[in-house]
C-alpha cells in the first residue's frame, strides 16, 4: 500500500526534475517522504531532496532532518554505501547554509572512510568536493591540495565520469586558491566540459567565466550567457555571475 501510494509522487518529482523544475521536484519529494515509503525509496528520496535543496536554497531545516531518516533506513537495509552518503547530505546542506565549520568534520569522516575503497569512490568524490568548498570558504589552499592530491589515484582508477566531474571541480578550487591562474583556467575548462556531459549544473561554467574575464572579456560574456541559459534550462534559482 505504501509503495502504491508513493509511486505518483515519485513519478511527479522525476518528471519535474526532467523538465527543469527543481523547486517543484523538491515539493514532490518532500510529499513522498511524508507518506512514509519503503526504506529503499526513503534513501533515494532523501538524496534527491537534499540535492534539490542545494540547487534552490530552500527547505534547509528539513533537509538537515531528512538524512537521519535515510540513515535509519540504510541501517535497516545494511547498506554501507548509503550509510556514508547520508552524512554527506547533511554536510552538503550545511555548506548551502554557509556553515562550513560544521560541515567540515562530517565530510572529513566520510573522506577517511572511503580512501582506498573502490566501492566507495562515489562518496569519496563528493567528500573531496565538499572539503574543497570548505577550503575555499576558509581561504585554505593546503586543505584543498591535500584532498585533491591524495584522492587522485582512487578517482582516476575507479571513478565514473560523474565522479571525475566532481573531482575536476575540486582540483580547480585548489589551483584558484593557490593563485595558479593559468592552471586554474585549464582545469576549469575541463570541469565545465565534464559538467555539461553529466548534467550536474552550471557552477563550473560560471566559475570559468570569472577566471577568463580579465584576459578575454568577450569570451567571459559568452560563457556567462551560456551559464545563464543552462541555469534556466535546469531550473536553478540563481547563478552568481557579475
Amino acid at each position: 500500500f505504501r509503495s502504491r501510494l508513493g509511486r505518483p509522487a515519485r513519478s511527479a518529482a522525476q518528471h519535474a526534475l526532467a523538465v527543469g523544475s527543481p523547486a517543484l521536484a523538491l515539493t514532490y519529494y518532500a510529499r513522498l517522504l511524508d507518506l512514509d515509503p519503503s526504506d529503499q525509496v526513503v534513501i533515494r528520496a532523501v538524496h534527491a531532496a537534499t540535492d534539490m535543496t542545494g540547487r534552490i536554497d530552500a527547505d534547509l531545516d528539513r533537509a538537515l532532518e531528512w538524512p537521519h531518516r535515510g540513515e535509519a533506513a540504510a541501517m535497516r537495509l545494511g547498506d554501507e554505501g548509503d550509510l556514508l552518503t547520508m552524512p554527506l547530505c547533511v554536510s552538503s546542506t550545511l555548506l548551502s547554509g554557509s556553515q562550513g565549520d560544521e560541515a567540515q568534520p562530517i565530510a572529513q569522516a566520510v573522506y577517511a572512510a572511503c580512501r582506498g575503497r573502490a566501492d566507495r569512490v562515489g562518496q569519496l568524490a563528493l567528500a573531496v568536493r565538499q572539503l574543497a568548498m570548505v577550503a575555499q570558504n576558509h581561504g585554505d589552499p593546503s586543505l584543498a591540495r591535500q584532498v585533491a592530491v591524495d584522492s587522485l589515484e582512487d578517482i582516476e582508477r575507479f571513478g565514473t565520469e560523474e565522479d571525475f566531474a566532481y573531482y575536476l571541480d575540486s582540483f580547480a578550487m585548489w589551483f584558484n586558491l593557490a593563485g595558479f591562474r593559468r592552471m586554474g583556467t585549464v582545469i576549469r575548462r575541463a570541469a565545465a566540459a565534464h559538467d555539461i556531459r553529466v548534467s550536474r549544473g552550471v557552477a563550473p561554467i560560471a566559475n570559468l567565466a570569472t577566471l577568463v574575464l580579465n584576459d578575454n572579456p568577450i569570451e567571459a560574456k559568452e560563457i556567462s550567457l551560456s551559464a545563464l541559459a543552462d541555469a534556466r534550462r535546469l531550473g536553478f534559482s540563481h547563478v552568481a555571475i557579475a
